[in-house]
């Protein structure tokens, strides 16, 4: 399942971020206004980066499992072809998320203990499909996730803010690493 997750896991970000060649200008504003009331921004590898949509959404007692779940996305779209997003997910032994915490990658988030934290980055260029994509591995030396948030109510609903951290691998070239610093986010929650 590792592998299959975190392709899953991009296919709904780039498809849900718009990042597929047919989504039409009007379509991508109508996305950016249902969802880009969340602020996300980093440093990626350096380069500031602003995701233009951000939120988040959770999920508890996932298929009655007792566990629950946290997803982070901010994504930007600069046309119906190009964009890049970055996307973290949080898993709780517990069926609720719990209100806050800071949180670290250990272990292989998919086949040992949770809480756990995963994340990912990718981008598309020019021709609306996947070009790169990295995630955390906790097999490669130097790959982390470090995750703080905490929920509080907005007067639209509840949102999450908080920090975070990662070290990514290329999903191509394992060699191949991407750091990504001083990440923000103030997000309304999706149930």
């Amino acid at each position: 399942m590792k592998t299959l997750f975190p392709l899953l896991v991009l296919l709904f970000l780039f498809l849900g971020t718009g990042c597929v060649n047919n989504l039409t200008g009007d379509e991508i504003d109508e996305f950016e206004e249902e969802y880009g009331e969340g602020e996300l921004s980093a440093r990626i590898d350096g380069r500031s980066f602003r995701g233009r949509i951000a939120w988040a959404e959770k999920g508890e007692n996932v298929d009655n499992s007792g566990l629950s779940a946290l997803s982070i996305i901010g994504g930007d779209i600069r046309n119906d072809e190009d964009g890049e997003a970055i996307y973290i997910v949080a898993l709780f032994e517990s069926p609720t998320v719990p209100a806050s915490g800071s949180y670290s990658m250990n272990e292989d988030c998919f086949d040992n203990d949770i809480p756990c934290v995963w994340g990912a980055y990718g981008f598309s260029y020019q021709d609306g499909e996947i070009d790169a994509t990295f995630e955390s591995d906790d097999s490669s030396p130097g790959s982390l996730v470090n995750l703080t948030y905490e929920t509080y109510e907005r007067d639209e609903g509840p949102a999450l803010r908080g920090t975070f951290e990662m070290v990514l691998v290329s999903a191509d070239d394992a060699d191949v690493t991407l750091r990504i610093t001083d990440g923000k986010f103030d997000v309304p929650i999706s149930e």
